[in-house]
């Protein structure tokens, strides 16, 4: 009693022709939520008769719209030898020290079975994790280490010491350049610096700020005499610029680093001769440095226009041929009408230099009158 079987539609017809060795077999799948079935054509050959070869999908599937049973065909996991794992092991560790000794485990891009070979590190104790997924050595540097898990670089003092340049004491607290909108609770101390612009800086470098960007931050947050004995440094070496430097103190937040910056010198040879230059500025005296005399050459400092002041360290100073040689030019300068005043690096230190400057000036007003003559 049932009417006229329907012709199946166009996607399930055999575009091949009913005398081709080959069949098209549909197979609807229905996708996660169950509601828009996803078809899925297959070329299967056709076989006729009741004897089937054995993995052959049953193609009357088509006819009767029943699905068609694929055959499952048994999946074995490739064999891994010990020596493989020990070459990954080696591996993850040359990777991670190639980056300093630290390193976020998203950056390593790992597959699963790396991933594995990770945590086996890690359980054996070659590796250590630490917060934010980060790996490292045990004995990795505590600098690098903070830089990798706030995703920044180190800046100010640390950054000043690894560009090996001269800092009154040993730094102490931790800064790091951190990208805005990502500042995470300091772990040992460390204070954050947030910037919108961050430095991309490889896997394989130093995790540091630039030079020029290391300065900047230093004339922000540090010490007036920390920052200005850094910056004279670099400057002095020409391994930055004003404008170069200039170009990272924009904005109302960095107005008291411009100030900072103007009151550097690019002459000064040492740290003593910035502190001394720094102290008696402070007091309201007319200071230049790495003045050019003929004759004797650069005075550390020129104090009103005739008060020679230098700066004897005991390093560069202690020898009997630097001995003989200041006090030639002290000869000299006293022949040409100046006045040569010597202090030693803790006068410069405990702050005499100013009160015996002064007496000096004071003691002697018309030498200025003199020298003009």
């Amino acid at each position: 009693g049932a009417g006229p079987r329907r012709r199946p539609p166009p996607c399930m017809q055999d575009p091949l022709g009913a005398d081709s060795p080959w069949r098209v077999s549909t197979v609807l799948t229905l996708g996660r939520r169950r509601r828009h079935p996803r078809i899925v054509s297959r070329l299967i050959p056709r076989f006729s008769g009741r004897g089937r070869p054995a993995g052959s999908v049953d193609v009357s599937a088509v006819d009767t719209g029943r699905y068609p049973q694929v055959p499952s065909f048994p999946w074995h996991p490739p064999l891994l030898l010990a020596h493989d794992v020990v070459m990954d092991a080696d591996a993850l560790i040359s990777r991670i020290s190639d980056a300093h000794g630290a390193v976020r485990q998203a950056d390593l891009r790992l597959e699963r079975a790396q991933r594995r070979c990770l945590q086996r590190l890690v359980d054996s104790g070659r590796l250590t994790r630490h917060p934010h997924g980060v790996v490292a050595l045990p004995d990795v540097d505590r600098r690098v280490l903070i830089a990798r898990i706030h995703r920044g670089l180190v800046t100010c003092e640390h950054a000043a010491a690894y560009y090996r340049l001269p800092l009154p004491s040993s730094p102490k607290a931790l800064h790091v350049l951190t990208p805005q909108g990502h500042k995470l609770e300091p772990l040992w101390g460390e204070r954050q610096h947030e910037t919108r612009n961050l430095p991309v800086v490889p896997l394989s470098s130093f995790p540091v700020a630039p030079l020029a960007r290391c300065i900047a931050d230093l004339l922000c947050c540090a010490q007036e005499w920390t920052a200005l004995v850094v910056a004279d440094a670099a400057l002095q070496q020409r391994r930055v610029t004003y404008e170069q430097v200039g170009a990272y103190l924009r904005g109302t937040r960095r107005a008291l680093g411009r100030r900072r910056l103007q009151r550097t010198s690019s002459r000064a040879r040492s740290p003593l001769e910035t502190l001394a230059r720094i102290q008696l500025r402070a007091a309201g005296l007319d200071v230049a440095d790495g003045v050019g005399i003929g004759g004797v050459g650069e005075v550390d400092l020129l104090v009103a226009g005739w008060l020679v002041v230098e700066l004897d360290g005991y390093e560069y100073h202690s020898d009997m041929w630097t001995f003989d040689h200041d006090r030639a030019r002290d000869r000299e300068l006293t022949r040409q009408g100046y006045t040569v005043v010597r202090f030693t690096a803790n006068n410069v230190r405990s702050g005499r230099i100013v009160d015996d400057v002064r007496r000096v000036l004071t003691a002697h007003p018309s030498a200025a009158m003199v020298r003009m003559a």
